[in-house]
């Protein structure tokens, strides 16, 4: 081949790149919630958990972070269905989303005012993704390992901030 009998061809333009994590990031924000501030004791036990979290993170000399109610968002159990499909979640109940820096909580309001003990499993869902927060990049290692650290840090959480014996 003689490369002085080639024609060069100019390509089209390849356009704008899509950013992939941003749309699903925007998508999932637009999803209908229910802020966390309509529960005073979730925000109470949030900024207890938040204070446990950067508790243990000074014991482990990482730099403390900032929580608060916008950090979690709250899913009816009819949008929930629809949540996961989007978000390619298996079903959960809650997850932490690193795109979007919040974490998503199936919510139902007449189980919630009824059941104390759907109380505390709300807040013992929301200490566990917000101790994903608080322990960014375990996943990358091991999810199992995120996950048992995540339970961890919630438990203690909640026994020395929310529920002190």
């Amino acid at each position: 081949m003689n490369s002085e009998n080639w024609k060069p061809i100019e390509r089209p333009p390849l356009g704008k790149i899509r950013n992939l994590n941003q749309e699903e990031a925007e998508r999932r924000l637009s999803f209908e919630f229910t802020a966390l501030e309509r529960h005073e004791e979730l925000v109470d036990a949030l900024n207890k958990i938040g204070s446990e979290i950067n508790l243990l993170r000074k014991n482990a000399n990482i730099p403390e972070l900032q929580f608060n109610d916008s950090n979690i968002r709250l899913i009816s159990e009819k949008h929930w269905e629809q949540f996961e499909k989007d978000a390619r979640l298996e079903d959960s109940g809650a997850f932490w989303d690193s795109l979007t820096e919040k974490g998503y909580l199936k919510y139902n309001p007449e189980k919630y005012k009824s059941s104390r003990l759907e109380r505390v499993a709300m807040m013992y869902s929301m200490a566990h993704e917000l101790s994903h927060k608080g322990l960014p990049n375990a996943e990358k290692y091991s999810f199992h390992l995120s996950e048992g650290l995540a339970d961890f840090v919630a438990r203690t959480s909640l026994e020395r901030g929310v529920f002190p014996t």
